[in-house]
């Protein structure tokens, strides 16, 4: 068979209370098999526990009384796993002593997204309303590092993505590297957050034709030359790399992407193939690969 790989089809009981009960959110972490690899977050306020064969986990986390809007998995060694609710609320499921703790310290309305950084030492969590929030777990809690208040943005913040290859002087908090991340949202700025508050950087801004506000539906890193790359939602990539030790960043020409737009919600889906290969998927039946490694990007097209 070579390198040929086989895919199984298994059912994932979700036991619905109601029969218009919808998926939310999922995260697969995969590791051993004995292990739960699998949460799906649905509108009947659950979390549920499956194995990769779609066998439901006897040990199951306690519902709420609001749905879930975001789950997502720590990395190793931990497996911790964080949850945003619907109320502003943000949880953290320990597996191995089942203990669920939450904090609404921060977040006052439903939370948009939460981001592991890749070595599991801070969670970022994000809401509707703009804020930000920088959380450090310790034995199975999230302990709060920083709140960023909403700066110019104009509503939810969706995306975030690790600078992992800073080349400024390392910055210690707490005995250990403090990470810094790249974030934006329905407003189209990008901006540059990390433990501190007072040091949020505005990077660029992926302006609409008009001027106006533009949201953001891609934030990828490039992590080879340290640059960030975004696409908004009039399919216009924005690259840019910094800030540097100056505060300064170098913000490279912008450029109209040949994609089809939806005729109501636009999205895209994006990943890296490989280094400097960008793949996007939107309202086509093209996938568009992108070879960022040069000044002007060069796209070639598969049609599927």
């Amino acid at each position: 068979m070579g390198g040929d790989s086989l895919f199984f089809d298994y059912q994932c009981d979700l036991s619905k209370k109601h029969e218009d009960d919808i998926v939310l959110s999922i995260d697969w972490n995969p590791r051993e098999a004995k292990s739960p690899n699998l949460v799906v977050a649905t509108s009947d306020n659950c979390l549920s526990l499956f194995h990769e064969e779609g066998l439901r986990v006897e040990k199951q986390i306690p519902p709420r009384d609001d749905p879930p809007t975001y789950v997502a998995w720590g990395p190793e060694p931990h497996h911790l796993l964080a949850t945003g609710w619907h109320d502003g609320a943000v949880s953290l499921w320990d597996e191995k002593t089942s203990k669920l703790r939450e904090d609404k310290s921060v977040h006052k309305t439903s939370v948009t997204l939460l981001k592991w950084s890749p070595c599991g030492t801070r969670l970022i969590s994000t809401d509707k309303d703009g804020v930000v929030g920088v959380w450090k777990p310790v034995d199975g809690r999230l302990v709060m590092k920083c709140k960023i208040p909403p700066q110019k943005t104009k509503g939810a913040v969706t995306h975030v993505v690790f600078r992992t290859n800073d080349p400024r002087p390392k910055v210690k908090a707490d005995g250990e590297d403090m990470p810094y991340f790249y974030f934006a949202g329905e407003d189209g700025v990008v901006y540059m957050g990390c433990d501190d508050k007072n040091h949020v950087t505005e990077v660029m801004k992926m302006d609409s034709s008009d001027g106006g506000f533009s949201g953001t539906m891609v934030l990828m890193y490039y992590h080879e030359v340290d640059q960030v790359v975004g696409i908004n939602e009039q399919f216009v990539m924005y690259r840019a790399s910094g800030p540097n030790e100056n505060g300064t960043s170098n913000v490279m020409p912008h450029m109209k992407l040949a994609a089809r737009q939806g005729d109501s919600d636009r999205m895209m889906q994006a990943l890296w193939v490989n280094s400097g290969l960008l793949l996007t998927s939107s309202h086509e039946s093209l996938l568009r690969f992108w070879k960022l490694a040069r000044s002007c990007p060069v796209c070639a097209c598969v049609r599927v």
